[in-house]
């Protein structure tokens, strides 16, 4: 929405022109400058929220710590209680990812994760990232973290869906009282299946393009 066209129709769109709702000549003027403030300031938020969500900072080891101290066996757990039967292996997250996905669900929101980074816990065909970090005492160290090579075919995308599905269903299931990070089972596979249709996947002509068709509804859901 352009910002100009918003304080210009947000009188008539919001019934506050003067001599109506009791509103002055002032007071509606006064009303178009801090509408538009909000508007610019919740604009400056959700690009902020956008780069913060996207550039995924966090220590490798204590993500990896978090799946590998008991949460997993704790989601595996709470699945099963759920549905009768354990999560499949291969579709869950490598300790990073599940790791990754609760820090941020337990702090009450889902975050935006590109197909690279959905890596399963039995996915083999990876690529190595390595980054150098500097601590507060100006020490720099080396991370290395494991990323899916790009998707080329439609299964290979499905996989990192299925991952993504598995991995925040069995998260959501342990974080009960985290009231914003609560989703269904039937909620995330409606998503997906639409996502992965003939009505979507099947006008997309490559995987990219499906990529940029996932990531939309959840920048809405994150931001």
């Amino acid at each position: 929405t352009d910002v100009q066209d918003l304080i210009n129709n947000a009188p008539n769109d919001l019934q506050f022109n003067p001599g109506i709702n009791g509103y002055d000549a002032v007071s509606s003027k006064r009303g178009r400058i801090r509408l538009q403030l909000a508007f610019t300031h919740c604009q400056n938020l959700r690009q902020h929220r956008l780069e913060v969500m996207t550039t995924h900072d966090g220590d490798v080891a204590r993500l990896k710590a978090i799946a590998d101290g008991g949460q997993r066996e704790q989601g595996q757990a709470a699945y099963n209680q759920k549905h009768g039967v354990d999560p499949p292996l291969q579709k869950q997250g490598d300790s990073l990812f599940f790791g990754r996905m609760y820090k941020d669900m337990a702090a009450g929101f889902f975050n935006l994760y590109p197909h690279k980074k959905r890596v399963g816990l039995l996915d083999t065909n990876l690529v190595t990232k390595t980054t150098k970090k500097g601590d507060a005492n100006g020490i720099e160290r080396t991370e290395e973290e494991h990323e899916l090579v790009n998707a080329k075919t439609m299964e290979e995308y499905r996989h990192g869906c299925d991952v993504m599905m598995y991995t925040m269903l069995m998260i959501t299931y342990i974080l009960p009282t985290v009231a914003k990070s609560r989703i269904t089972y039937e909620q995330i596979h409606d998503f997906y299946d639409f996502l992965l249709s003939d009505e979507v996947a099947g006008h997309c002509s490559n995987v990219q393009q499906l990529e940029r068709a996932e990531m939309e509804p959840w920048k809405q859901v994150a931001i």
